[in-house]
């Protein structure tokens, strides 16, 4: 179990220690850590990820932005952190540096992108995530780091989510060790809900999440729990020709205080997995 704290300030560190998870989520931003090519800025990241392993916790780094000095296109906001890299060089550079140095820092598990089904964070095609940055990019990991692991895709589940997710798993079947998923939850308490979408019981309870109505197997569910990732084969090294397609979800019984509709579907027996916990749930799957 774990938190997303988007960055490892120490109230968030100190938080997450005090609460008892094993495990935080923290942005590499791109345009952050690389202003200017091959000038990095990896004091204050440093200092994070160093903080929380000294509390205990492991780390799970997104990296993701485009940043104003890469040649790029799809600007629609004046923003380039969204926007498309003209090609992969300057991206595939960047992730091979930054795992590189985060390896050697502790780290294992690496994301590629953030949300890209939304268009505040990424202005491409499903083609231009692929092509430009999911395949190259998790290649360049692979190259530099036997033992990490490539996480994605980190979607937003709103929105037509399962056509976004089809079609680029479809392009990247191979690029993935784990996928990740976001859901968005209300409070019930209050009544209030953060976004207009599926929360976490709906994408896996009821099965509306897309990958969870195919009907073969091929990974098993796994997920942050207890001590942390459960690597069930073996580093990514030893599985590198296990293929990330076909796959299946698998949900666990439902919540006491949740009365999903009536469904004829027959409900698979096995357990949820979640690795943030706030406003952004992720869902974890091995690969066999």
């Amino acid at each position: 179990m774990g938190i997303n704290t988007h960055d490892g300030r120490p109230s968030f560190v100190a938080a997450a220690d005090q609460l008892g998870v094993t495990w935080v989520r923290f942005d590499a931003h791109w345009f952050v850590l690389e202003p200017a090519q091959d000038a990095y800025q990896w004091a204050t990241l440093d200092a994070q990820v160093d903080a929380a392993h000294a509390a205990g916790l492991k780390v799970f780094l997104t990296l993701a932005y485009t940043p104003a000095w890469v040649p790029r296109h799809g600007d629609s906001n004046g923003q380039p952190r969204n926007d498309v890299p003209n090609t992969s060089a300057e991206w595939v550079d960047f992730v091979r540096d930054a795992v590189s140095h985060y390896r050697a820092r502790g780290v294992q598990h690496f994301g590629l992108w953030n949300e890209a089904n939304l268009q505040n964070f990424f202005e491409g095609t499903v083609d231009e995530y692929a092509n430009i940055l999911v395949n190259p990019g998790a290649a360049a990991v692979r190259a530099v780091c036997a033992d990490c692991y490539v996480l994605g895709l980190d979607l937003a589940h709103v929105g037509d989510v399962d056509g976004y997710l089809e079609q680029t798993l479809a392009r990247t079947a191979g690029a993935w060790h784990i996928i990740t998923h976001h859901t968005y939850n209300g409070f019930r308490e209050t009544g209030w809900r953060i976004w207009d979408g599926d929360g976490f019981l709906n994408a896996l309870e009821l099965q509306r999440f897309s990958i969870t109505r195919r009907a073969e197997a091929g990974i098993g569910c796994r997920g942050l729990h207890g001590r942390g990732l459960s690597h069930r084969d073996g580093p990514p090294a030893a599985r590198r020709g296990s293929a990330a397609l076909p796959m299946t979800f698998a949900s666990s019984r439902p919540s006491p205080r949740f009365s999903p509709s009536s469904r004829t579907t027959p409900r698979p027996s096995a357990r949820n997995l979640t690795c943030s916990v706030g406003m952004a749930s992720t869902m974890i799957a091995m690969a066999a």
